[in-house]
């Protein structure tokens, strides 16, 4: 089943795009485990090769038979190191992301898939993240918090995460409408979810986005770019 067809038939997609798979190959095979399976595989083999170069050291099979098991579980480190590669591959070829009006779908996995739905509403502090990757390759990750997930390695990073801002705000102030956020506390005269409270009672919530709610003055309103509904 194709993730469309997971949405309701009132559903609007707003954006929808995949994992750039270069990227992830790229931070898959350069991965901290990366220098440890490479000396552990180099000193297996090298050892293999001068047990090869000994002159009669396999006349007998039984001996080489058990030096082939031995070393193939010895290198358990870099089959392990490989298999991570090959599964850090398939996951981002799987992996594809939607955005609604008021939701954002994630859907990743090797075999079976698993599918993510994230409420704008209770998405705070949206920004995009950057490694060293998605600079040589022209992507980015956007991330936030109060809810799990995250859009990894795509090339439109900037229009999606100003959108996200965007589309989160206008569902926050839906479910105050609707009467569906969480118990209120006061500031400056505003009804604000107490979700958006940090332990000093500092307005954290939807500060990054609008500094009218008594942010401080180092946070300033994101004016998002118009999205077209249509």
């Amino acid at each position: 089943m194709e993730l469309r067809d997971r949405l309701s038939p009132d559903e609007q997609v707003y954006w929808s795009g995949k994992k750039a798979v270069g990227v992830s190959v790229l931070e898959a095979i350069f991965n901290p485990f990366l220098i440890f399976a490479f000396i552990w595989g180099m000193f297996d083999f090298g050892f293999i090769g001068l047990l090869f170069n000994e002159a009669g050291m396999y006349a007998d099979r039984q001996v080489a038979t058990f030096m082939i098991m031995f070393f193939a579980v010895h290198l358990m480190p870099v089959w392990i190191y490989l298999i991570g590669v090959i599964k850090s591959v398939v996951k981002s070829v799987n992996t594809e992301y939607i955005i609604t009006r008021d939701k954002i779908y994630i859907r990743k996995g090797n075999g079976e898939r698993n599918t993510i739905m994230v409420p704008l509403a209770y998405v705070e502090f949206i920004g995009v993240d950057r490694g060293i990757f998605d600079r040589i390759c022209g992507t980015g990750d956007i991330t936030w918090k109060g809810e799990k997930g995250r859009i990894d390695n795509i090339s439109d990073y900037d229009n999606v995460c100003a959108m996200i801002k965007k589309l989160a705000i206008e569902a926050e102030q839906q479910s105050e409408e609707n009467g569906t956020v969480y118990s209120s506390m006061k500031i400056n005269g505003r009804n604000l979810s107490d979700r958006n409270y940090d332990d000093s009672y500092k307005y954290a919530g939807y500060a990054y986005f609008d500094n009218s709610y008594g942010a401080p003055d180092s946070q300033k309103r994101y004016d998002a770019p118009d999205i077209n509904h249509n």
